[in-house]
């Protein structure tokens, strides 16, 4: 019986101490060199590094799940003055990849966005067929519900034909396509 009332007394002071700390944190305020606290309310807006959320805007981009191998949506966070682009939003995607990824180019063309990506590089080598198949999909899904009027994506290598571990895409043959009336 007193090993259980131990336990509970245990948990009780860890609770305080938890709480105690919770809001000891939200009420100190850490002076900068200047002597002024960073609590936002000193007016001093220039120097306090905050910037209003209205200067930015959400992107929705796809990231790789590395527990179940499956591509899922993700939101960025970029000020609003940025270019989003079809370099911008590749950029992006594959920084979040843990494979090096090297891009050959990336042209956007009358609907399209071609990647090219450098012979020996992720996702046409070194990952295995799940991972070339999951990176293809984030980069695509990403460019294809940022970069205005873009209708289909093609993969290729090195400005060849697409020949990965598990996947090979024909020249013109696009990876994935808004025209659901091509097969």
């Amino acid at each position: 019986m007193k090993k259980r009332q131990l336990i509970i007394l245990c948990a009780a002071i860890a609770s305080v101490l938890l709480i105690g700390f919770i809001l000891w944190g939200k009420s100190a305020k850490a002076p900068d060199n200047s002597g002024n606290t960073n609590d936002y309310e000193d007016g001093n807006e220039e120097n306090d590094g905050y910037e209003e959320p209205a200067n930015y805007e959400e992107l929705s981009v796809y990231t790789i799940n590395y527990s179940s191998l499956e591509c899922e949506p993700s939101v960025i966070v970029v000020p609003k003055d940025t270019v989003v682009d079809e370099n911008y939003i590749v950029k992006e995607v594959i920084a979040n990849f843990k494979e090096t990824v090297d891009i050959d180019s990336i042209i956007k063309q009358d609907g399209t966005v071609t990647v090219s990506f450098v012979k020996g590089s992720a996702p046409a080598a070194n990952v295995s067929t799940a991972m070339e198949a999951v990176m293809l999909d984030c980069i695509a899904y990403s460019l294809m519900d940022n970069v205005n009027g873009c209708q289909k994506i093609y993969f290729r290598i090195e400005d060849a034909p697409y020949t990965g571990i598990d996947i090979t895409l024909g020249y013109d043959e696009p990876y994935i396509s808004s025209d659901i009336t091509e097969e």
